[in-house]
Parts: C-alpha cells; structure tokens; sequence
C-alpha cells in the first residue's frame, strides 16, 4: 500500500464515520480505530457504539462495506451472545447506503 493509497483510505473512512456519526443517534460512538486488513491491502475502522451498557463494534471498509459485526461489552453477569442488533447494522447500512446516493447525484 502506498501513501497516497493510505490517505485516501483514511479520508473515505474519516468520511463514512463523520457520516454514520450525524445519521445514528439512538447509539453513541465511543471511539474509533483503524486496522490494516493484510488480505485486502487496506485501512478499515472499527466503530464502538455503545447504548446503556452494551458496546457492538461494527468494521467498516473505505468503499462502506461491512466487514464485521460483533458484540464487545456486556452487563457483568449476563451472557454475551455476540448478537448485534438488527436496527444497529439497518443504521449503518442505510446511512452508507444514502451517502453513496448523495456523492453520485448529479448538480443542479
């Protein structure tokens, strides 16, 4: 990966988070981190929402696919079952989904 490759990775996910950000607001974002996924030659971003005491951390991709979804804190005594919750990942994808819409729609 080169340079140029990495910033424009780092500016398409600083985009997508800046935009799930303002679109989800019945989770926080907590913090953010990116990865270098080896296989694909490319910088991800782990989200961490939280609500109440739950934490689900969802990755996404520059392009806005989601590469993983998973559940990482939970209520101390209760189970972790791993489960993200449907409308959390309807959010993101919607959200991703709308922001495609928006960079292709032609200017008036």
């Amino acid at each position: 990966m080169t340079d140029i490759e990495k910033a424009n990775d780092i500016r398409l996910l600083n985009l997508l988070e800046k935009t799930l950000e303002a679109d989800i607001f019945n989770y926080a974002l907590e913090r953010t981190e990116d990865l270098f996924d080896e296989d694909a030659d490319e910088i991800v971003r782990a989200l961490f929402w939280s609500v109440g005491v739950e934490e689900y951390c969802v990755v996404v991709t520059p392009l806005g696919s989601i590469k993983e979804a998973m559940k990482t804190k939970t209520l101390e005594g209760t189970r972790n079952d791993g489960v993200v919750p449907s409308e959390l990942l309807l959010q993101v994808f919607n959200s991703i989904q709308l922001l495609t819409h928006r960079c292709y729609e032609p200017e008036e």
